[in-house]
């Protein structure tokens, strides 16, 4: 694959931090394009844990910031989110980091979202997610933006 400032590949992995299995996409898409995802198979309550791996980026080209944001509607203003994530390259618990920023074409990304905030979602609800970037050349990026549903809890709490 050309590694290009015009192209990169996304590789999406979503995981949960006990999970029996591994949800898996490979994608390439042009850096102007928008990959739509989804995220389900987690339950309302419980921790989620969202990795990313960036290819595919122009060799020196760093990722510095990222950004995860929950919404109800698209339309909502971000102080309206219901789940907000900054990361950069420190790792700071119950927010994320960015664990590889690029400087080789590749970059991994890791969201942590709390018990507290998946439990701002309602069961079975579709919300709007987004996944945007900002590279080091000052380029900003949105490689994913989808729908976000989470399961009932059976069991509330852990008591």
């Amino acid at each position: 694959m050309p590694n290009n400032s015009n192209q990169y590949a996304i590789t999406i992995a979503h995981k949960q931090a006990i999970a029996l299995s591994t949800y898996a996409i490979i994608l390439e898409v042009d850096i102007m394009s928008l990959h739509t995802g989804i995220i389900t198979d987690f339950v309302i309550g419980d921790d989620l844990i969202i990795d990313r791996t960036i290819t595919g980026l122009s060799e020196g080209v760093i990722i510095t910031t990222a950004w995860f944001t929950v919404k109800r509607k698209v339309t909502d203003v971000d102080d309206d989110a219901l789940i907000m994530k900054e990361i950069n390259a420190a790792n700071i618990a119950d927010i994320g980091w960015i664990e590889d920023t690029g400087t080789d074409g590749e970059a991994l990304i890791h969201f942590y979202i709390t018990p507290e905030e998946t439990g701002t979602l309602q069961p079975y609800s579709n919300y709007r997610y987004g996944i945007k970037l900002l590279l080091g050349n000052g380029i900003i990026n949105t490689p994913e933006s989808g729908i976000i549903t989470a399961l009932a809890a059976i069991k509330q709490g852990i008591g």
